[in-house]
């Protein structure tokens, strides 16, 4: 692997990252998210894989701390396609850091060593510190929770023209969603109408991470929340909320699965977190972020129920809960808190809509 380097990225290297590619050699089936070593087989689709080399050391409370090299494989073409968003969302953050005086107000993202676009292979130089996802302090969680809140509003501030060429729009989100229950066998209920209607509706026009949960969110210690993020392969401009509803649905799904006695409101447990966005200049409006955030818990119902029904296809969404999520309790409750969203969202705009300028 050292081998395959050049001497000039192999010199831009950490000590610790060369002595683990020479010393340790390790090559583990590992999340590209990061790259944390774990038991079970990479999240992956067809040609997609991704190996780790470095070191995972064991930290208090069941965490790693990771340091090394991910290395991942994709088709050509696609190898591409990152390497171009890559460079243009690197580029971007580091523009919007400097502007603020060298305190980092945006996540980082990892460093692109190496790229062989005609192989389909790529080199990034991980991060050292754990997910967010390993943290089971919650009150840590809940300061972390806030802060990606205001750092998605930081990065809605960047320039669509800055960012990467790639657009996302409601037509295509809802279309993602609708193919996961085709494949579950299940229509969606009749009250999704409105939401369809509403997020069909909306066209890109802020920059996003679009794929954002605990699991993308990389902490070193309780002061250094939340600064770093990974996995910008579907980067793109997409409709302000779509990162923050995303990130909120992925926190239900972890009290619906795993803090089930948490007795959290469905609908108004995360004010605090949309309160942290707006101050920070976030630009979407409470209706946008509670629809954006049903859709998503629609979708990741959809994937329980297709484990549920043993679909091989599914991916394993989200694997960084400690087992496969198939109970159907599950999904119904993501169904329901849907349905309170919806619901929300809908008599905000009977109302008087909430604007960022008039919250």
């Amino acid at each position: 692997m050292i081998a395959s380097l050049t001497p000039v990225v192999r010199r831009q290297l950490p000590r610790d990252v060369r002595r683990a590619l020479v010393t340790v050699r390790r090559e583990q089936p590992a999340r590209a998210r990061g790259g944390v070593p774990e038991t079970h087989l990479l999240k992956r689709r067809e040609r997609r894989l991704a190996k780790f080399h470095g070191k995972a050391e064991r930290e208090p409370a069941g965490m790693r701390l990771l340091w090394g090299v991910i290395e991942k494989g994709v088709t050509p073409s696609r190898a591409a396609a990152l390497v171009e968003r890559h460079r243009a969302v690197a580029a971007a953050l580091e523009r919007l850091r400097a502007v603020h005086d060298g305190s980092p107000p945006a996540p980082c993202c990892p460093r692109l060593l190496e790229a062989d676009t005609a192989a389909g292979r790529l080199l990034f130089e991980a991060f050292a510190g754990v997910s967010l996802s390993s943290v089971s302090d919650e009150a840590i969680r809940g300061r972390a929770r806030a802060r990606v809140a205001a750092k998605i509003a930081r990065l809605e501030i960047i320039p669509a023209g800055d960012w990467t060429a790639q657009r996302w729009d409601g037509v295509s989100e809802w279309q993602r969603l609708g193919e996961v229950w085709e494949r579950a066998g299940i229509s969606l209920p009749a009250w999704t109408n409105y939401l369809r209607m509403y997020i069909e509706a909306t066209s890109p026009d802020v920059a996003a991470h679009r794929d954002l949960y605990a699991e993308q969110v990389i902490v070193l210690d309780a002061e250094d929340l939340c600064n770093r993020w990974i996995d910008w392969d579907l980067a793109a401009v997409a409709p302000a909320g779509l990162d923050l509803g995303n990130f909120l649905a992925h926190e239900r799904l972890v009290h619906a699965a795993a803090y089930k006695e948490c007795g959290q409101s469905p609908v108004t447990s995360w004010d605090d977190i949309q309160r942290a966005y707006w101050n920070a200049g976030g630009r979407a409006d409470a209706v946008a972020i509670a629809a954006w955030e049903a859709a998503t818990c629609l979708r990741l119902a959809g994937l329980v129920l297709q484990r549920g029904a043993g679909d091989d296809r599914v991916e394993r969404n989200p694997s960084w809960l400690p087992a496969p999520i198939t109970d159907p309790g599950v999904a119904q409750r993501l169904i329901d808190d849907a349905r309170a969203l919806t619901e929300l969202a809908a008599g905000k705009v009977r109302g008087a809509r909430v604007s960022p300028e008039a919250r």
